[in-house]
Parts: C-alpha cells; sequence; structure tokens
C-alpha cells in the first residue's frame, strides 16, 4: 500500500486531482472482515456459502475482495460507488454471524479504502 497524501500535497492539488487520487473529499472507506467455519466444508457447500455471501454483498452495494478456504474466509469490502456506511459494514456482520456454520465473524473499523495497511483479519492463524 501506499502511504495516504500529505496535507502539504492535499493543499496543493486542485479538485481533480484529488478525485483521481481518491484524497480529500474523495476519501473512500471500506473495512476488512474474517470468519471462521465450525467444520471445514466440502467445494460444493463451500461454494454455496460463497454465492450466498456475493449475493448479499451485492445487495448492499458493496463489492469484496480476499480469499476463501474450507474453515475460513477474509478479505476487505468497498462500496460500488463511495463509501461503505457503517449501516452497511453492520448488515455484513449481522449476515456473516446469522449464517449457519459460522462460528466467528468480525469486521474491522471503516478504514480508508485505498490508502494505508487493511486490518488483517487472516482467520487461519491464531489470534
Amino acid at each position: 500500500m501506499t502511504q495516504p497524501p500529505s496535507q502539504r500535497q492535499l493543499s496543493r492539488w486542485n479538485r481533480r486531482q484529488r478525485k483521481k487520487h481518491h484524497a480529500g473529499e474523495f476519501q473512500e472507506l471500506g473495512f476488512a472482515y474474517g470468519l471462521r467455519l465450525a467444520q471445514p466444508l466440502d467445494p460444493a457447500r463451500l461454494d454455496a456459502l460463497m454465492d450466498a455471501a456475493i449475493e448479499m454483498f451485492e445487495a448492499n452495494g458493496l463489492e469484496v475482495g480476499g480469499g476463501w478456504a474450507p474453515q475460513s474466509a477474509s478479505g476487505f469490502v468497498s462500496a460500488a460507488k463511495g463509501s461503505v456506511t457503517e449501516a452497511q459494514r453492520m448488515a455484513v456482520l449481522a449476515w456473516l454471524q446469522a449464517w449457519p456454520g459460522i462460528t466467528h465473524a468480525r469486521v474491522g473499523g471503516l478504514q480508508d479504502a485505498w490508502y494505508g495497511e487493511f486490518d488483517d483479519f487472516d482467520e487461519d492463524r491464531s489470534d
């Protein structure tokens, strides 16, 4: 990840440059997520869970990137356009917590989707 633009840089950029660099008033927010399953899923059940999750993300106007394994998943969620809202973040958490078989689900706080370090919710590691 690159470092966010400094205040000095921002003061020198015009509106078009701030928009191009997703900075200042054009900053976009997203959040990290992670989950752990009670037991490894066979490929068909894992595909069903991933499809349901993708439908949920799309229904909430969100895009997601990350990785899935038979017993865990983690990634980063951003808005299809603009920033993720707190309501969208909580909707994702509620959906993950309600899914049968998910024993541990968490979402990070809203953070810059273009700059900085993302929360690491790799659930294969022990906390």
